[in-house]
């Protein structure tokens, strides 16, 4: 704040050929305005609170000499002089209006601590500070931050805030949870900066920069600056670019305030029905590696009939190969024979019988069956639940019904070329970047991206330009039958007439959604979000 000062005092007493017009008197005692008692803080780590005066009083020292040589002034800083606003405590149980009347900003940088991470003591502070609120759900603790402010600035209307949190604030299901409420009292997001790679690098003195916590693993994080005030002038920032927005909304997305809540069917109607694969709750019994089924095999050759290939996100994504015993309508009598299988079986009714809940030890009646079977009985899409946050395209595909498919995977069965055209192309992928919640830092795709997503009324010539970019796609594809998904997809090695057939289905589809081929992702996003607010205001579920 000094260093803005200083430029500010440059910036007035400067002519206009350039030369700073010198000292005025009495100065030093009237014209600085930003001053060290200026600064209040909150820090629960007493060592930290010391670090903290510590660093206040060197920036102060810093900045009153710099003010020194513009204005030609003695700024004294010497002695030190201790002051209280360094607080140590627990900014949640501190009341913050006590601590500083009135603050004009409110800034800070929360833990990040995921609901099921939490501490007893933690998710108390969160019951007493959401305590007006519906519920906070899930949310991480570092949202408590927010509520808090808003708390203050109700106080304080005036005063403006920014955080550093961790993204998930702003994806998923946690969007609505947070942000409407908050948008209900009456805050407005005036700037964000959206996700990026949170760095906890330290240069300790060796010039070279090291992580200040090892053990701490990557983070994605937003800032994300609001107040009470309707900002006239509200800003996007990624990356590089800064870009004006008319309504900052709490996916970050220049947008109305839109929340997507879960929803049991698409919003077409016309379409399939998205689900989960089948869950087997069998402590791994019912699943074979490829040397588990072929020493069966060498055995007992007849048990062929009884082992299927099995595909999770991890095999259809690295094209790894697994089976699993699908015993459907299975003979008794032929199963009593092979041994293996039929230990496997008594495992799976071991294993339920041990489960704390009831359903589990329920179905150990039926050991035989997956717990839980939604296979189709046609061909049908599958989507990986999570997948790498590297790759532009989510791999998106088509599986026979005799390839069993797993719970880590969302399906759809009697999806037409149409369905994938749209599902793999920019549009979509743009929708569930902002949508999705995520798993770390990767994408994790639910049935509420699929859902909500507003796809377009296609008429007859609509269905068969995308029917025929689809299959570009997949003959693209196949032309590289050894490799995996994650090989083709991978942004270093993807494969130039793979990423052509996917340009030529984003140019299809963003014609048919009536969006301009040069549109940035902020523009999809908007149009989607438009869409989106007029088919949930037109349809009836």
């Amino acid at each position: 704040m000094r260093e803005l000062e200083n430029k500010a005092l440059k910036e007035r007493f400067t002519d206009k050929s350039g030369t700073f017009q010198g000292v005025l008197e009495g100065f030093d005692t009237c014209g600085i305005c930003v001053d060290i008692n200026n600064f209040y803080g909150i820090e629960i780590n007493s060592f930290a609170t010391a670090v903290a005066k510590t660093a206040l009083h060197i920036a102060d020292k810093q900045m009153r000499k710099a003010t020194n040589e513009l204005i030609h002034a003695n700024l004294e800083y010497l002695p030190l002089r201790d002051f209280e606003n360094i607080l140590c405590a627990n900014a949640l149980d501190t009341s913050w209006d006590k601590h500083c009347p009135k603050a004009d900003f409110i800034i800070g940088n929360p833990p990040f601590i995921g609901h099921q991470y939490r501490s007893k003591e933690q998710s108390a502070e969160m019951d007493l500070i959401f305590k007006d609120f519906e519920n906070y759900g899930k949310l991480d603790y570092v949202t408590a931050w927010f509520k808090k402010s808003l708390d203050y600035m109700k106080f304080s209307p005036n005063t403006r805030t920014a955080f550093v949190a961790t993204n998930s604030i702003c994806q998923g299901e946690s969007v609505a949870t947070l942000w409407k409420p908050l948008f209900e009292n009456g805050v407005n997001i005036d700037f964000a900066y959206t996700s990026f790679k949170w760095d906890n690098s330290v240069d300790f003195g060796t010039g070279k920069k090291e992580k200040a916590d090892k053990k701490m693993a990557a983070v994605y994080v937003i800032i994300a600056g609001f107040s009470l005030n309707n900002s006239s002038e509200k800003y996007i920032f990624t990356g590089n670019s800064r870009i004006p927005a008319s309504n900052i909304n709490g996916y970050l997305v220049d947008a109305p305030n839109i929340f997507i809540q879960n929803r049991g069917k698409p919003l077409n109607s016309n379409l399939s029905k998205m689900s989960k694969g089948s869950q087997p709750t069998d402590g791994g019994n019912l699943l074979l590696s490829q040397d588990e089924k072929d020493e069966i095999l060498a055995k007992y050759p007849n048990a062929d009939k009884f082992i299927k290939q099995f595909m999770g996100a991890e095999e259809f994504i690295n094209g790894k190969l697994r089976y699993c015993l699908w015993l459907v309508n299975a003979n008794p009598g032929e199963l009593s024979k092979i041994p293996p299988i039929m230990e496997r079986i008594q495992k799976v009714r071991e294993f339920r019988l041990s489960s704390k809940k009831a359903d589990t030890r329920k179905d150990a009646n039926t050991p035989t069956l997956f717990q839980e079977i939604r296979q189709p009985n046609s061909k049908y899409i599958i989507i990986p639940n999570v997948s790498s946050e590297n790759r532009f395209y989510v791999p998106i595909g088509f599986l026979s019904p005799e390839i069993i498919v797993s719970a880590a995977t969302q399906i759809i069965p009697n999806a037409t070329l149409a369905d994938f055209a749209i599902l793999t192309s920019s549009v979509h992928m743009e929708w569930m970047r902002i949508v999705a919640g995520r798993l770390e830092t990767r994408y994790r795709y639910t049935p509420a991206v699929y859902n909500n997503f507003p796809f377009a009324s296609l008429d007859e010539k609509d269905k068969e330009t995308l029917t025929a970019t689809a299959q570009g796609i997949l003959d693209a594809r196949a032309e590289f039958g050894d490799c995996s998904l994650a090989d083709l997809y991978n942004p270093l090695t993807m494969p130039a007439n793979l990423r052509k057939a996917h340009e030529k289905n984003d140019q299809a589809v963003l014609k048919i959604y009536g969006i301009d081929k040069t549109a940035t992702p902020s523009d999809i996003a908007k149009e989607l979000f438009t869409r989106y607010e007029k088919e949930v205001k037109t349809r009836e579920f």
